[in-house]
């Protein structure tokens, strides 16, 4: 991690101390990025594995991200958030 992480990315880490993420895809949507992320890990008291699939929407100017829209449900929904359709 960059930088102190922030109390909500905390308490992700504190619930799932295995969490990963794995980027799936990448669509490149002029100067915005649809990316895909497969989240995984095991509940920190329950044992209980996570597993989503997300997608975020990442906004580049000069080579760098300068506004992260993340929480997107599904693929279609990020890609319309970006002007594609599937």
């Amino acid at each position: 991690m960059v930088g102190e992480p922030t109390t909500f990315t905390k308490s992700w880490f504190d619930a799932f101390p295995d969490l990963r993420a794995e980027t799936t895809e990448v669509i490149d949507a002029g100067d915005r990025v649809v990316g895909g992320t497969r989240w995984r890990g095991t509940g920190a008291t329950s044992g209980v594995p996570y597993n989503q699939d997300a997608a975020e929407v990442f906004t580049v100017r000069d080579g760098r991200i300068i506004r992260a829209e993340l929480g997107f449900d599904d693929r279609a929904s990020a890609l319309k958030a970006v002007g594609l359709e599937e």
